[in-house]
């Protein structure tokens, strides 16, 4: 008997996995970064999922691409939905929205998040729904700085994500990768380009009190700060400079969720 139940507790997370359907299966995650040589950048994302179950129709019915209102542009390229039948409906101008970033409780006093709010039409189990958007920022949040970070969560499968970064080689960027398939090469015209790649057939179920992404998946971060004593002191000379209440939402957030680097 105590065998028996033995057995059965080490069979229960794999049992859990093999009942959960992830709401939608990630088919397309492109995600190309250009940078310029004063930390300004352009990024193409192009990103297509299957909707799987209910929870996928509600859920990814529309798509929120948030970006810097003040300092950036954002342009969907393409947007559609492909029906069960093959048929593809494309998202019409009206169903493409730009308004103020209104879920955040800060939205009142910074003005400068904005998100483009894609509404996909005749979305049902089965549906595939796509988009491609450019999003040009000529000038860095934080001057002659950039970060980023790329994780992929474990609750849903992937079939093909990729993330290429370029930078001149006049700019220096450092990187740190968990998990993931990558490579950096020199480019002909002597730009530095990083090239990932990162497929996972499993999803697994979310569960309660989960720590961040950041301290556990697979992914990627890039940064123009060499360490964290050089973070810290543009962190500080922000402070310094600015009063805390002026400080755009977004320097904060950047320089915060920049302090969570492994270099």
């Amino acid at each position: 008997m105590i065998k028996r139940l033995l057995l059965l507790l080490l069979l229960l997370p794999t049992l859990a996995v093999a009942a959960f359907t992830p709401p939608v299966t990630i088919l397309k995650d492109y995600r190309d970064i250009e940078l310029q040589s004063n930390a300004g950048f352009t990024k193409t994302v192009e990103w297509m999922v299957r909707i799987d179950t209910q929870q996928g129709v509600d859920q990814y019915g529309q798509a929120k691409l948030f970006f810097d209102g003040k300092r950036a542009t954002q342009t969907i390229v393409e947007a559609y939905t492909i029906r069960p039948n093959g048929e593809k409906v494309p998202v019409s101008p009206d169903r493409i929205k730009i308004r103020n970033d209104d879920a955040d409780d800060l939205a009142p006093y910074f003005s400068d998040s904005m998100v483009t709010v894609i509404i996909f039409p005749q979305v049902e189990v089965g549906s595939k729904i796509y988009y491609k958007a450019v999003t040009k920022q000529n000038e860095p949040i934080i001057k002659g700085n950039f970060s980023t970070n790329i994780f992929f969560t474990p609750h849903r499968r992937y079939e093909d994500s990729r993330i290429r970064l370029t930078h001149p080689a006049e700019i220096a960027v450092y990187n740190n990768s968990r998990d993931i398939q990558g490579n950096r090469t020199v480019l002909p015209d002597g730009r530095i380009s990083y090239d990932y790649k990162f497929t996972q057939d499993i999803a697994y179920p979310p569960e309660p009190s989960r720590v961040e992404l950041i301290d556990f998946a697979p992914g990627v971060q890039f940064s123009t700060y060499a360490d964290y004593g050089a973070l810290a002191k543009t962190f500080h000379n922000l402070m310094h400079v600015k009063q805390r209440a002026k400080l755009s939402r977004l320097e904060v957030e950047t320089a915060s969720k920049s302090f969570h680097l492994s270099m």
